[in-house]
């Protein structure tokens, strides 16, 4: 009985360590782009998008950035580097654009 459990469990752990690998998905790369800040929503419970020179919308979000920091750029052309968060969904989610969420890693002025 004590092998079946210890085989069992070590399947079990080896399929989770497998299987972690394909969490990651096609989002892994970091991306970069740029455009304007928009503040869309109602205070307080707006929120800043980046506008795309191709007419692409995120959601700003960081973990490191407050939001504040992204509205202080609004009128000026930013850069920013991260990850989609997720592309646009059926539902509606709260603080969502309609290309997704931007996951803010870095972010700087663009010289026009």
């Amino acid at each position: 009985m004590k092998k079946q459990t210890k085989f069992t469990l070590t399947l079990l752990s080896l399929m989770m360590i497998w299987t972690s690998g394909f969490a990651k998905g096609k989002g892994d790369k970091s991306i970069t782009v740029s455009g304007y800040v928009h503040s869309y929503g109602n205070v307080p419970f707006n929120y800043p998008c980046l506008e795309t020179q191709d007419g692409k919308l995120y959601a700003l979000i960081s973990e490191q950035f407050e939001k504040e920091v992204f509205f202080n750029t609004q009128g000026k052309k930013i850069e920013v580097t991260g990850h989609i968060k997720n592309e646009r969904q059926k539902k509606a989610e709260l603080f969502s654009a309609k290309n997704g969420m931007f996951n803010v890693d870095e972010w700087s002025y663009v010289e026009e």
